[in-house]
């Protein structure tokens, strides 16, 4: 099981390695005037399904009424990972 100090040794790590990725892809776009577009498609494709949100929170809230929701560290890491190499 992963503890609190474990967990934010293993944040910090994640959060300094992209502030290096972040500073890379700025300087390489500066050295070469790099623009980029999304396009529309992908901008659609973004979009947030709120209705989805609700009903998993409105599970999750059962699950705690009823005492049987159950933490996972390795997937509040893998949300963590994806949340942050995301941006």
């Amino acid at each position: 099981m992963i503890d609190r100090v474990e967990l934010q040794r293993i944040l910090g790590y994640i959060v300094e390695v992209e502030e290096k990725k972040k500073s890379k892809v700025q300087r390489r776009e500066e050295d070469e005037g790099v623009k980029v577009e999304l396009s529309e498609e992908l901008k659609n494709s973004q979009k947030v399904d709120y209705e989805d949100i609700e009903k998993k929170v409105e599970s999750i809230k059962e699950q705690l009424q009823k005492g049987t929701y159950e933490v996972s560290p390795e997937k509040i890491l893998t949300g963590l990972e994806k949340y942050l190499f995301s941006k």
